[in-house]
């Protein structure tokens, strides 16, 4: 079914005193119910029931890869009451929205169009900019994540990968486990995340808030953060010298302060930028002279990879006890003489993954501590493409798509951070935190260009822009987002599923069984992405154009023209 401003007209809308927090600019709509909704709901509700109560009865006797967590069927699902009602709760969760999702946003979303079939842009006033469905996702996201944490055993004393189980430690010492402090800053920064995105949008400044909160420029500030915190709270240089307990709250005290901090730079960042600084990435017209390109590759892209150098040489050679010693303690190191099991060092093998440093040369923990670059790399990548311009299906704005709106941490936070702090603490998941909360997620906007390459370049007919409008800004088709979560899904399977049915994976990314990781696959991993994509991407580059649009294009050197989308 399209939605175009015949559709838009009969919306139903949302409540007085949420619709003036929102404003015009942010308006969202509801599809009506379907009876093919009605028929998708009913039957994959009634398969992944059946499926979760197939695999309750088969858990126990399959001989399935068992990681050795010291306990006995710990990659399993527990077959209590509490489980089976957690449990059930999950799959109903996870089976209304996936259901919801497949049969509008796969079969029946298509392009906006007008009521004469006119393709819309972002310009046009019916072309809505938010939609519901996929910003509800996120608490599908987070109702799954806790409720899979929430069936973990506390009965291990490490994760698969040998990281500590820190609510083990809690709950042997009968004391109160101070890692759901954890949780509960999540519980605040998610939602005063996305009400700073929505008061910044209102005031029409997004374009001074997005750069600021780019991985390149906030990770310096998150690498430095750990530096500081863990050379107050962890006393990692003690290493096995401290009791296992005492390492468990140590380490539990620098991911809560961490987690506050992943959050809050890139608002802080952001806001900061917004209405003091006011410096903005704006994508390299084709008229710009060459002068004007140059400076705009020194703020967007120079002075991001400056600042991590330097910050990565400081905490190298500027500092009395270098990063990885305050960080991580002494080296992941095995005595000669002294058998260990895999993923775990010391005299007395008790130091796993977070607890020591891994041995490397002095230019590995350097290229270590500034990421090799990589968070830098593809956003020039990014902007070469679009100042080149060398195809029709890409031109300046791509770089204010992929590059302004697509790198911005704040999208990560309202995507996957509606799940990973939640599931970090209790989860089989192989993220060491510490390395984890001072990465930036460059993989995942690598997998958004794939799929804007895949669909433009292989599949899609596009009609070329001439020159008079290569200044427009791209309308992203919806095949697009389409096309980006086909693929990653095989991925989610993959990874979730891996542990449960082979080793083939050394490290695999999630030790689930496959009740879990049916749950993470459609429950957690679907709709986060769809929110990644189609929910923030498309969202904030819309707003963004909008934005541009209204300012004066003899001032800024650049006249932003409307552009027809690709045809599907």
């Amino acid at each position: 079914s399209s939605f175009g401003s015949e559709n838009c007209a009969k919306s139903p809308r949302l409540s007085p005193m949420l619709q003036d927090l929102l404003g015009d600019k942010l308006r969202f709509k509801s599809e009506p119910w379907t009876q093919r909704w009605i028929i998708a709901y009913a039957s994959t509700f009634a398969l992944g029931f059946l499926l979760q109560s197939f695999i309750y009865f088969a858990d126990s006797n399959w001989s399935w890869v068992k990681p050795d967590f010291r306990v006995p069927g710990a990659i399993g699902v527990g077959t209590g009451i509490r489980d089976h009602i957690i449990d059930f709760v999950l799959i109903v969760n996870t089976s209304v929205y996936f259901a919801y999702f497949w049969c509008d946003f796969y079969f029946s979303r298509e392009d906006a169009k007008d009521k004469d079939g006119k393709s819309l842009t972002v310009y046009d006033k019916d072309y809505m900019p938010v939609e519901l469905a996929p910003f509800l996702g996120s608490i599908v996201v987070f109702i799954n994540a806790n409720g899979l944490a929430l069936m973990q055993t506390n009965a291990r004393e490490r994760k698969y990968y040998g990281m500590l189980f820190a609510p083990h430690f809690y709950n042997e010492e009968g004391v109160f486990d101070e890692s759901w402090l954890m949780s509960c800053v999540g519980y605040v920064m998610i939602p005063l995340t996305f009400i700073t995105v929505v008061v910044v949008a209102r005031a029409g400044r997004l374009r001074y808030f997005l750069p600021a909160t780019s991985g390149p420029v906030v990770r310096p500030f998150y690498v430095l953060a750990m530096y500081h915190i863990c050379s107050v709270f962890a006393d990692s240089q003690q290493g096995e010298d401290l009791p296992l307990f005492q390492r468990a709250v140590n380490q539990t005290h620098v991911l809560v302060l961490m987690w506050f901090c992943y959050f809050y730079f890139p608002l802080m960042l952001g806001l900061i930028n917004t209405y003091v600084l006011k410096i903005e990435w704006m994508p390299p017209p084709a008229s710009i002279t060459m002068t004007g390109k140059v400076l705009q590759a020194l703020k967007a892209l120079v002075i991001p990879a400056a600042m991590n150098a330097a910050v990565s040489a400081y905490l190298m050679w500027g500092v009395d006890v270098p990063f990885e010693t305050i960080v991580y303690g002494p080296p992941c190191t095995v005595p000669e003489g002294t058998t260990c099991p895999a993923n775990l060092y010391g005299a007395n093998c008790q130091l796993g993954p977070g607890e020591c440093a891994p041995v490397r040369t002095e230019y590995e923990r350097f290229m270590y501590l500034a990421c090799g670059f990589d968070g830098e790399m593809w956003p020039a990548i990014v902007w070469l493409l679009a100042a080149l311009a060398l195809w029709d299906f890409i031109n300046p704005s791509f770089f204010a798509i992929y590059g302004v709106c697509g790198f911005s941490q704040v999208r990560f936070i309202l995507t996957e951070c509606t799940g990973i702090p939640f599931a970090m603490r209790a989860l089989n998941l192989n993220y060491e935190a510490k390395d984890w909360l001072i990465g930036i997620p460059t993989s995942t906007v690598n997998t958004d260009l794939a799929a804007y390459f895949i669909f433009l370049a292989l599949f899609a007919k596009c009609q070329c822009w001439t020159k008079t409008n290569m200044d427009g800004f791209i309308t992203v088709p919806i095949g697009v987002y389409k096309t980006r979560l086909t693929f990653s899904i095989v991925a989610y399977v993959i990874f979730a599923s891996a542990a449960a049915w082979s080793d083939f994976l050394a490290s695999p990314p999630y030790v689930l069984s496959l009740s879990q990781s049916f749950v993470y696959v459609f429950g957690i991993a679907v709709p986060a992405y769809n929110l990644w994509d189609y929910g923030f991407l498309r969202t904030a580059s819309c707003l963004l154009a909008r934005e541009l649009d209204t300012e004066d294009s003899s001032k800024r050197g650049i006249a932003y023209e409307r552009v027809t989308p690709p045809s599907q």
